[in-house]
């Protein structure tokens, strides 16, 4: 099994998944940035939704739990569980994309953008499914397997010693493979000897 790389992308589309397949994590997720939208163009007031309250939630939820279910979810709900549980982002966009298997077929890829933290989803129109495949961190206070912004980046290596490096010249790339887990990519980069950013991409077929 490969990692997730760019060649795994399907094709930009124009026509758009049908909405009434959607399962039920699906729909939540989704309620839960129609919230931004209409925070965004002022539709929502009292004080129960502002964007300094998405932001609060935003800087809220456990990034480094985020991207171990990703990559090695506990069971075969946990990354539904997961999704439907996700805060609203502060920042979001969508773009279309023609499934590689199924040509016909018109899905979903999402960036979502909380404080120090991205995160990219697909969303497959049928089956209705949410797929987390990378999650870009640039917050100190995630900690992922010991690895975190800030980090001496020799102990960043030290920590990835048994990971393949992969060849790029744009920064450190890393294939991980773990017996309790589907082989993943670690990018990391750093300034100054310390790390600056690290990105978990899991292989999405």
């Amino acid at each position: 099994m490969r990692p997730f790389t760019s060649d795994h992308l399907p094709h930009p589309a124009s026509s758009r998944p049908d909405p009434t397949r959607r399962a039920p994590s699906v729909r939540v997720f989704l309620g839960s940035l129609l919230a931004l939208a209409l925070v965004a163009c002022g539709q929502m007031d009292g004080g129960s939704v502002t964007s300094a309250s998405l932001e609060r939630q935003a800087l809220g939820f456990d990034a480094a739990a985020l991207i171990e279910v990703m990559v090695a979810p506990s069971g075969p709900t946990a990354t539904a569980d997961l999704m439907a549980a996700l805060p609203p982002a502060p920042s979001a966009e969508a773009v279309e994309v023609v499934n590689r298997h199924r040509p016909s077929q018109v899905d979903l890829v999402h960036t979502l953008r909380y404080p120090g933290v991205t995160l990219e989803v697909y969303e497959a129109s049928r089956p209705p499914a949410l797929l987390p495949f990378s999650v870009r961190v640039e917050r100190d206070d995630v900690v992922y397997r010991g690895l975190h912004v800030g980090l001496d980046v020799e102990a960043a290596r030290a920590l990835l010693a048994d990971a393949e490096r992969l060849p790029t010249a744009a920064y450190e790339a890393y294939l991980v493979t773990r017996d309790d887990a589907a082989p993943y990519t670690l990018l990391l980069e750093s300034e100054g000897g310390r790390v600056t950013a690290f990105a978990v991409t899991a292989h999405l077929d």
